[in-house]
């Protein structure tokens, strides 16, 4: 273990010892759990929750605190106050784990859920950019890979852990550009890779399983179409992305749908004329990935969220640490 780590876990105990953790766990506020995948098996990206790690974090919230659906937390002038400190679980693309592993979990432990669905992707009939990358970098028979982009330079792609600093680079970078042009940009990263085997189509929700779900009590909101930073993009595309995906989805569903999640939803990823665009299309909620708790108040078009992945809340064995699982979550530690 790392001693950055070893670090962020001392402080997590401490705070745990000093009271500054329960002190935030007293105060009004919504905290939104993100997640994308829930799969046993590890990804390069902070995207996958392990079945049993997750069914931990959901026991331990469930121990101490109200899990309320997003909607039922809010009104129009933001989160509720004088309910404590409630939680929330999000979902967001729409990947078939949603269904094999978190839906039989969710039944069990009566967890209220909202998936927030990129609705192109459904079915598998596509596959979100960075995972083509993903597959290209990891089969690619090449030790490097020139990019393309002058501060990036040639990566190195000699060795599992180079692989995976190469991807991740590749992914921060090419979140600059808009839909079209990091398109063609992933394209000729691939060709050049030469990737051994074909890219898959990633497996994703099918909508029957979307409306199985819809009947079993779990929320479905918009992650947009087809998923492009809508900073990026222009003012009609906007408005497709938005309202004609919140038309597709009721009408899919057969019940409202009030919430939007942005896609990659930094700060970066969203401005004013975005969250302008998302109240005319008829949502009352819109969700970012910026971390931290939601006050009475804040903005219910730029909700924050806490991203779970294993790195967040497990000691160095692997096992789930309540302390530091509570300092990330209530921001002691960033």
């Amino acid at each position: 273990m790392s001693l950055r780590n070893t670090i962020k876990r001392t402080l997590a105990g401490a705070s745990e010892q000093t009271g500054v953790l329960r002190r935030r766990r007293r105060s009004d506020g919504l905290g939104i759990l993100m997640l994308h995948k829930i799969n046993p098996r590890p990804d390069p990206l902070p995207l996958t929750m392990p079945p049993q790690l997750l069914a931990e974090v959901f026991d331990e919230v469930g121990r101490h605190h109200a899990l309320v659906h997003v909607d039922d937390a809010l009104d129009e002038n933001g989160v509720r106050g004088g309910d404590g400190l409630r939680f929330s679980v999000t979902v967001d693309d729409g990947y078939r784990d949603n269904y094999t592993h978190l839906f039989p979990m969710l039944s069990a432990q009566k967890v209220p859920i909202t998936i927030y669905l990129a609705i192109e992707y459904l079915n598998g009939t596509r596959r979100f950019w960075y995972e083509r990358l993903q597959h290209a970098i990891e089969s690619s028979s090449r030790t490097q890979l020139l990019s393309g982009f002058g501060s990036l330079g040639t990566l190195s792609l000699d060795g599992r852990t180079r692989r995976t600093a190469a991807l991740i680079a590749l992914n921060d970078y090419l979140k600059q550009f808009d839909d079209a042009t990091r398109e063609q940009h992933v394209e000729r990263i691939v060709a050049n890779l030469m990737p051994e085997g074909e890219s898959v189509v990633s497996p994703m929700l099918t909508w029957d399983m979307v409306r199985e779900m819809a009947a079993a009590g779990i929320h479905f909101g918009s992650h947009t179409f087809s998923h492009p930073i809508l900073s990026r993009e222009s003012e009609q595309r906007v408005m497709r992305e938005t309202r004609e995906s919140r038309l597709e989805l009721e009408k899919r569903l057969g019940t409202p749908v009030t919430g939007f999640a942005y896609p990659n939803g930094t700060p970066a990823d969203f401005n004013d004329a975005t969250v302008a665009a998302v109240r005319r299309a008829g949502y009352t909620h819109a969700c970012t990935t910026i971390a931290g708790i939601n006050r009475p108040g804040g903005d219910n078009f730029r909700l924050r969220r806490i991203n779970l992945h294993p790195g967040m809340c497990t000691d160095h064995n692997g096992r789930f640490s309540r302390n530091l699982f509570w300092a990330k979550v209530l921001g002691v530690l960033g």
